[in-house]
């Protein structure tokens, strides 16, 4: 079964997400308030348009798939507050 988890980011503030997808891939989405979320999935804290970090455009409905090393966790930031949802495939 997927795991699904969904919050709200606070501006400039790094949220962590920890998920357990059975199949080691989860997709980021933004679903509200639309602004570019960075995120990292090996462990290091993200930065805004910082080096080696995943990008989800701004855009409600913009999502990014990603291979999830072990353990199951996704570092996000934002400069905006968008409203997040991530799900373990």
């Amino acid at each position: 079964m997927a795991r699904i988890k969904h919050g709200t980011l606070v501006a400039n503030t790094v949220a962590t997400v920890d998920i357990s997808p059975s199949s080691g891939t989860a997709e980021v989405m933004i679903t509200a308030n639309p602004a570019t979320i960075y995120f990292r999935t090996d462990g290091v804290d993200p930065t805004i348009k910082g080096d080696d970090c995943e990008v989800v455009p701004a855009g409600i409905g913009s999502a990014l798939a990603v291979d999830l090393p072990v353990p199951f966790t996704i570092k996000l930031i934002s400069a905006g507050t968008p409203d997040y949802c991530v799900k373990g495939a």
